[in-house]
């Protein structure tokens, strides 16, 4: 049980990089089965891109991630630090996706658009009118719960890589999050436009 709650302290980075790229497979079959895409390091959207495009958006969000993390914990650990550990760390730490698109057909892409645009199109007393969906509401939930879960996974996976403990490397891993996610968005959407 310790192993599937902290996998990291048990697994070397081959293991988990190996773990992580089967994660990652199956999060591009579902998303190019439900029609969604990633537009980030934990960004989902919906579209019809293909398989390559999606493999695309995922890896560019892994890597920009797993490149900052790598360079921030070579910069500011005194201990040896191998890429192998955090790309295969980070690659893991996607499990909760596999699991949040694996939950897609609670509030299918379909619905998304569908309640997207009657927003977008409602004026402020239709607005008050807007009736939240039961499928909304439960996948909202279980999405935060998988958000709470790649983020714990994830700072777990650096800080035992990196061997980094405390506030600066709380910062660290906080700064080198939102640079990736600006960098990952524009990549993904250039991605998107570019592949496949």
């Amino acid at each position: 049980m310790k192993k599937l709650l902290d996998p990291f302290t048990y697994f070397s980075g081959g293991t988990t990089l190996s773990i992580g790229l089967l994660v990652m497979a199956g999060m591009v079959a579902i998303a190019g089965a439900t029609g969604q895409t990633f537009r980030g390091v934990i960004s989902l959207g919906i579209g019809d891109l293909s398989y390559l495009r999606l493999a695309g958006q995922l890896l560019a969000g892994w890597g920009i991630f797993s490149g900052l993390l790598y360079g921030a914990g070579r910069w500011f650990s005194a201990s040896r630090i191998r890429i192998i550990d955090i790309a295969g760390n980070q690659a893991t730490a996607k499990l909760p996706w596999l699991v949040l698109l694996l939950c897609s057909p609670i509030y299918p892409s379909e619905q998304i658009a569908g309640d997207l645009e009657q927003l977008q199109n409602a004026n402020l007393l239709e607005l008050q009118s807007f009736v939240l969906s039961a499928g909304l509401l439960v996948y909202a939930s279980i999405a935060l719960v998988m958000l709470v879960w790649f983020f714990a996974w994830s700072w777990r996976g650096f800080s035992i890589a990196a061997n980094l403990r405390g506030g600066r490397a709380i910062g660290l891993y906080i700064g080198c999050y939102l640079l990736a996610e600006a960098l990952a968005g524009w990549c993904t959407h250039a991605l998107a436009g570019n592949i496949g």
